[in-house]
């Protein structure tokens, strides 16, 4: 098989990658434009089909202290997805890091978190969310961003054919209102070493259900608050977010 990747994605096109340092990983940032022109196009038969372009560095796990056997994603969106690998899959997990978002558990509902996930209704609307999005020049999404990450780089990124639909697809598939009406699945707990981080500036997520993961950690947790930074930590505070994942992953 091919040598296992590690995958942070600080921005739809930005890519935040652990690289070897010394004796110590640290994270870099790569352009995936870049990076999807140089990584050699194969059809081995050991690859996954849906990872055929996503842009990747590959990186000797064991020099990385072993993350996951597989990937991790240290952020965002993806940050939910590594939560779930962490529960579902425990043996392919030695150390998680989630950025934001909290474990799946701890999502109540409450109305203070409804306020600010109330974009994530407006996406279920085809066709709609993609023209409000768009149109005069990226207007609505520019006001919801706030100025806030690299907003041209995202306009630029989801102005490619079919690129804003796929992202939306993302939360259509996920959380279609329906749940709302439905009890939760149970997730397990997570059994590897975890570091939580959530930035004091987040528009988007409140901070109790990122403290409320420790209810869900059965190995060790680590809550870390990274203060004036936006939902884009990475790009608000890289310095701050970068020494706790050293410290953390070293």
């Amino acid at each position: 098989m091919p040598p296992p990747t590690l995958r942070t994605n600080a921005s739809s096109t930005n890519l935040t990658t652990l690289r070897k340092s010394g004796d110590h990983p640290t994270l870099v940032k790569e352009d995936t434009e870049k990076a999807s022109k140089a990584a050699p196009k194969t059809n081995s038969d050991d690859e996954d089909p849906s990872d055929a372009d996503v842009p990747s560095l590959d990186i000797n796990l064991e020099e990385a202290k072993r993350i996951l056997v597989d990937y991790i994603s240290l952020l965002k969106g993806g940050a939910g997805v590594a939560w779930l690998m962490a529960a579902i899959r425990p043996e392919r997990v030695e150390r998680l890091v989630a950025l934001s978002v909290g474990h799946p558990a701890t999502a109540r509902r409450t109305f203070a978190d409804r306020e600010k996930a109330w974009y994530m209704l407006l996406f279920q609307f085809e066709g709609i969310a993609e023209e409000l999005l768009a149109r005069d020049d990226w207007a609505f999404l520019r006001a919801w961003l706030r100025g806030e990450g690299d907003v041209e780089r995202y306009v630029a990124d989801l102005s490619r054919p079919g690129a804003l639909t796929a992202a939306l697809n993302w939360y259509r598939a996920n959380v279609h209102p329906a749940r709302e009406l439905e009890p939760r699945r149970p997730v397990p707990p997570v059994a590897a070493p975890t570091l939580g981080v959530w930035s004091s500036g987040d528009a988007y997520l409140n901070e109790a259900p990122m403290l409320r993961s420790a209810e869900h950690v059965t190995g060790p947790w680590r809550y870390e608050r990274v203060e004036d930074a936006s939902h884009w930590m990475q790009l608000d505070q890289p310095e701050r977010v970068n020494a706790l994942l050293v410290d953390f992953l070293a």
